[in-house]
């Protein structure tokens, strides 16, 4: 319980997708600054007369993203039933973009939250192979950026220009491969010697394997 308590007084922290919109908002005149905070734990959070009203309120921002990504799901469950959809496909992209939208719209972005998605993005296909590939190189890129910026987090905590920027940059990243994780997905099932491969669009085609 005390783990819970201490979440629920936690500001914004400075990697989350609410301080990237502050620091936005900063460029055009918003007053914004970042404190360390040592009191009870260990934090690196931004100061602003909108922060605590959304660090208060991003649990109901969280569960409406994570609603709607249920809601896809179970509107699609009667089409991927038809079609015999691979469960293990629908399994492993659903969960990657709840745990992904998750990182996205909680107070606390911590860069190790990434690690949290390692062991499933190889798992996850989309359309096609370029869909894939492009997913992945996203991803890549993200934990690159996140790399930078844990190597110059002084000058991130000094609000630079150019560090808001990669921070920015790596979270829109991350919303776009949540985006291809919901919406540009497909499964397949391996029957009779052919692999099946289902669209979301509802199209389907079957490459036959070298017979």
């Amino acid at each position: 319980m005390e783990s819970f308590a201490i979440h629920a007084r936690r500001g914004l922290e400075i990697g989350s997708t609410y301080a990237s919109v502050l620091m936005v908002l900063n460029r055009f005149g918003l007053p914004l600054q970042v404190k360390l905070e040592e009191k009870g734990y260990q934090a690196i959070e931004v100061v602003s007369q909108y922060a605590p009203f959304i660090a208060k309120t991003s649990v109901f921002f969280m569960a409406i993203i994570l609603a709607l990504i249920y809601l896809h799901l179970f509107l699609s469950r009667r089409w991927m039933i038809d079609r015999e959809i691979s469960k293990a496909q629908v399994f492993f992209r659903y969960s990657t973009a709840a745990i992904l939208a998750f990182t996205l719209t909680f107070k606390v972005f911590s860069p190790q939250y990434l690690i949290w998605l390692c062991p499933l993005i190889p798992l996850v296909r989309l359309q096609n192979e370029r869909q894939t590939l492009k997913m992945w190189l996203v991803f890549l890129l993200a934990c690159i950026l996140t790399q930078v910026m844990i190597f110059n987090i002084w000058d991130l905590i000094n609000l630079h220009l150019t560090f808001m920027g990669i921070l920015i940059a790596r979270n829109l990243l991350l919303w776009y491969m949540l985006y291809l994780l919901v919406f540009k997905a497909e499964d397949f099932k391996v029957a009779q010697g052919e692999l099946v491969v289902f669209r979301n669009d509802r199209e389907s085609k079957s490459v036959v394997d070298g017979r």
